[in-house]
């Protein structure tokens, strides 16, 4: 486990599992890193305060030229600077005030390496680790009661949203966002640094959301590359058959980038496989490849489980486990990919997302429609401005960043897309031009052509093809689709088809089975999970039965009662 976390000095933590610790004022302070990017993390004390700060700060050269990097923050600090907004990056980390007995908490602009705390009054435990938090409940006999409604959600998402977790006293801190305990009062109060917001549009003309989009993208490249070089380790860049991952390749490619290789898995000879190896061709890296075919990784439930505390469903790790466990992070620097480089549609409800809507569960991103909407609290939709922002912040982040999690044990990450400078002004675009006007394919198309001139997985046409054309073949495509349905044929022609593996893989399928059928009682206490369960696996496809068995195996891992 890495990670750090803070306890009351009471409590008793497995202190073998950490690199260095720190006391002060009644309270515990340990951080174990996952030695790489050393010099961006933090772990100090001194007469004044306790500090950690973790992850990969990819403008650190240019926020600490005039000083040490320690020097810097304890500069910042000295000054009351909200600095976390001032970085760039994939971060957490905390700020213990020895003088007035004050911590204060952060989490990055988009929250993605995560912090977790309890909310009991009387109970101070916080960590970047959902497993260090739970062990210390574990080894402290404070009950891990379920949340209910972290099931439901897994249920019918497929990811976590809100501030859930299994445990129902421990929760996520937002994307964002600093936490301030004032731990003489037994207080805990929030501040938001920055939030993601579509409401204020710019003006702007086309022509100049273009040079603003590459300029505002390139710079985004050269931190996360240029964070490799300083640190002598080559690039690792993702690969896939759609937009999101062959735009960066293609926009490195053309400001010089070489020291490059690129990473891809996908089922061995599918429409993903052909459309890789032709940009691969083409762009002319490294390529490491890790088939699917066997699909091994669905049998890694409860590994994959505790690496994302269970916060989406297991089965959309693909390859990731093969990358962690079997590639040389003292070699390869940042996994660079495409996350949130939603660039076929515009909009994260999708490409028909012309107008904004109120936030809705009918019409958010989720993952499974077979349990009906009513088994949700639909208060919740109030929090957010609109669909897109329910959906972007959900799906896109809190679900699609939970991935990362798994990565963040032994390297590190980052996607372009998900820039906070790069992002905003791309939410900032309106939705006509987002999304009717298209114009992340616009600005491809005119800066980096080469880029489409190899078509795409989905419907394996150019981006850029002729309007008839590409209608054509998506009608195709989709009576091939609706054929295979009727003959119950599962089609194996994508990255990672769940519903060919289930059907023609007996070890997959007597594993999934089984899993469900040894687990179930797990909820018997909670009857209408119990039927929510069973109503998914029993008429779900095999996505829908990864998302039941998530939730059991979450619940077995982390719940007493």
């Amino acid at each position: 486990m890495t990670g750090w976390i803070i306890t009351q000095k009471n409590f008793k933590l497995q202190e073998n599992d950490y690199e260095t610790m720190f006391g002060g004022g009644g309270y515990c302070f340990a951080y174990k890193h996952n030695n790489q990017f050393i010099n961006d993390k933090l772990f100090f004390e001194t007469e004044k305060y306790i500090v950690c700060l973790d992850g990969v700060i990819l403008n650190k050269s240019s926020l600490s030229q005039n000083g040490t990097w320690k020097e810097t923050v304890i500069k910042w600090i000295d000054e009351k600077e909200c600095f976390p907004k001032l970085l760039r990056g994939s971060f957490n980390g905390f700020i213990f005030y020895k003088a007035d007995k004050r911590i204060t908490v952060f989490t990055d602009h988009l929250g993605e390496r995560g912090v977790f705390y309890s909310n009991c009054a009387d109970v101070v435990v916080i960590s970047s680790n959902f497993n260090m938090i739970s062990n210390v409940y574990t080894q402290n006999g404070m009950k891990r009661k379920l949340c209910t409604n972290a099931v439901k959600y897994m249920l019918t998402f497929g990811y976590m949203i809100e501030d859930c977790t299994y445990v129902e006293t421990i929760k996520r801190l937002d994307l964002g966002t600093l936490a301030h305990w004032d731990l003489q009062n037994n207080n805990i109060s929030f501040e938001c640094y920055h939030k993601f917001s579509n409401r204020d549009t710019t003006s702007d003309s086309e022509e100049v959301m273009i040079q603003k989009l590459d300029k505002l993208f390139r710079n985004a490249i050269t931190m996360g590359l240029e964070k490799d070089k300083e640190y002598d380790k080559r690039s690792l860049v993702d690969l896939s058959g759609g937009l999101d991952c062959r735009v960066i390749n293609y926009v490195a490619k053309s400001m010089g980038y070489t020291n490059i290789s690129n990473v891809t898995f996908s089922q061995f000879e599918s429409n993903e496989f052909k459309v890789t190896m032709k940009l691969y061709q083409d762009l002319g890296y490294d390529l490491v490849y890790f088939p699917l075919n066997h699909a091994n990784y669905l049998t890694n439930l409860e590994e994959i489980v505790k690496s994302n505390y269970g916060l989406s469903l297991y089965s959309a790790t693909t390859g990731v486990n093969n990358i962690v466990h079997n590639l040389n992070f003292e070699y390869f620097g940042l996994e660079h990919g495409g996350l949130l480089g939603d660039i076929h549609d515009g909009a994260f409800p999708g490409e028909k997302y012309y107008k904004h809507q109120p936030a809705s569960f009918e019409k958010g991103m989720r993952l499974s429609r077979v349990i009906p909407d009513s088994y949700l609290d639909s208060s919740i939709l109030e929090n957010y401005e609109n669909n897109e922002m329910f959906t972007l912040l959900c799906r896109g982040i809190r679900a699609g960043f939970s991935t990362l999690l798994i990565r963040h044990n032994t390297m590190e990450s980052a996607s372009p897309y998900a820039d906070v400078d790069f992002y905003d002004y791309f939410l900032s675009i309106p939705l006509e031009k987002r999304v009717k006007g298209k114009i992340l394919q616009k600005w491809v198309k005119k800066c980096y052509p080469d880029a489409f001139k190899i078509v795409e997985d989905k419907s394996m046409c150019r981006v850029d093809a002729n309007k008839a054309m590409l209608s054509l073949r998506i009608f195709c495509l989709k009576v091939l689709f609706k054929l295979r349905q009727y003959l119950h044929i599962a089609n194996k022609n994508n990255m990672n088809p769940l519903d060919h593996w289930y059907k023609n893989n007996l070890v997959i399928k007597n594993f999934m089975d089984n899993y469900y059928l040894d687990n179930l009682k797990l909820l018997e206490q909670y009857p209408e999970l119990t039927e929510m369960v069973k109503m998914l696996y029993q008429q779900g496809n095999a996505r829908d039965k990864s998302m039941a068995l998530t939730a059991l195996a979450a619940v077995k891992m982390y719940v007493d009662e």
